[in-house]
């Protein structure tokens, strides 16, 4: 994994006001796994784990397998598949599959599974953990164990994309590793800075007996911070459980906290569709309309909109969507492309200011 670069890690935390970094996952309908051959039988049962993958990071939950619409049409993986090949990866075989992103969308209404948008919050995981000697480590990017890899590998699996530490003396000057053991999340969060994640995850594994207890907690990472302005982080869920095994409770945090995401994001596919009015300033051309227009349908939550107005360059969008609308309103606040400038949640229609160039953000291939 590479480092960031020192010299525009310092720039940063010293003149930039703290931005979203939420990032668009590309690729979250194709996935990859090991085969043995290219034989028919291999490919038909390869494709089937291949799709429940892909059913888990699209719609976040690593529940959604346990339905029983879903269940039964994994057997029914090849129909919904787009296109397939093999390729080797370090030398190994491996079979690669790409599935119909409206069908897998239609397959997940029709259970009532919730669907994650590839618009997905960036997590920073500041994660301490007891090695077979009990000894209290960091998992870093630069961690010689192999768990670094291994979390990173998972958190590809749930669409999550999350970020490790560095630890280098930079990290090291902002906060130790007691800190993060103990969960204090001030320090923390003055090292956490540095990434401009959305949000930042506290956690520790540590043998309990015979087990292995987990501890996390998250946070809402601040924004409008600078070096000399550091608020507290707000504390937004927390958890903790126990397993057989070190590789299983750190995996199990990935898990859990993928999950509170989620639920925080995806839309409800069981709540019936609805209408909302969006007023959006700052669309002064036609070209800027087609921008606003696609971002809105790109949104998994708006199933249509239309125009109802156009007044001194304010657009009146009338949208009909699925879910509820505070869902919508956390997935648009997490890119910054759309300001919201109301004053109320109540208030209707809703006023929003269009700032495309604020947050370019580049693709994080979720392929795994």
């Amino acid at each position: 994994m590479k480092s960031l670069s020192y010299l525009l890690l310092v720039i940063i935390c010293l003149l930039s006001v703290s931005a979203s970094q939420a990032q668009v996952l590309s690729d979250l309908y194709r996935a990859q796994l090991p085969v043995v051959n290219q034989s028919v039988n291999q490919r038909n049962k390869v494709i089937e784990q291949l799709f429940a993958k892909v059913i888990v990071k699209v719609s976040g939950s690593s529940q959604s397998l346990t339905n029983s619409m879903i269940s039964a049409q994994l057997k029914q993986a090849l129909q919904y598949t787009v296109e397939f090949n093999f390729s080797r990866v370090d030398s190994i075989l491996h079979l690669n599959a790409l599935f119909n992103e409206q069908l897998v969308d239609q397959l997940l209404k029709n259970s009532g599974v919730s669907i994650w948008g590839s618009r997905r919050p960036t997590v920073m995981l500041w994660l301490a953990s007891e090695d077979e000697q009990e000894q209290r480590i960091l998992i870093s990017e630069n961690s010689e164990l192999d768990y670094s890899d291994k979390i990173i590998a998972h958190a590809l699996n749930r669409g999550l994309p999350l970020l490790l530490p560095v630890w280098d003396l930079e990290d090291q000057l902002q906060v130790n590793l007691t800190d993060i053991w103990g969960l204090f999340s001030d320090k923390v969060a003055s090292a956490n800075l540095r990434y401009h994640s959305d949000f930042m995850i506290i956690a520790k594994a540590y043998r309990s007996g015979v087990s292995f207890r987990t501890d996390w907690v998250i946070y809402k990472s601040p924004i409008n911070v600078d070096a000399f302005d550091i608020q507290p982080a707000q504390i937004i869920g927390s958890g903790s459980d126990e397993f057989a095994t070190t590789e299983q409770a750190l995996l199990a945090i990935v898990d859990q906290t993928s999950d509170f995401f989620s639920r925080q994001y995806s839309v409800d596919t069981q709540t019936q569709s609805g209408t909302i009015a969006f007023n959006i300033t700052n669309v002064g051309s036609i070209e800027t309309y087609v921008e606003v227009s696609n971002y809105l349908m790109s949104l998994k939550a708006i199933e249509s909109l239309q125009v109802s107005m156009i007044s001194q360059g304010i657009f009146t969008f009338q949208l009909t969507i699925l879910g509820d609308t505070q869902s919508l309103l956390d997935v648009i606040g997490l890119d910054g492309k759309l300001i919201n400038q109301s004053f109320g949640f109540g208030s209707q229609p809703l006023l929003f200011n269009w700032h495309k160039n604020l947050s370019k953000k580049s693709d994080i291939v979720a392929t795994n």
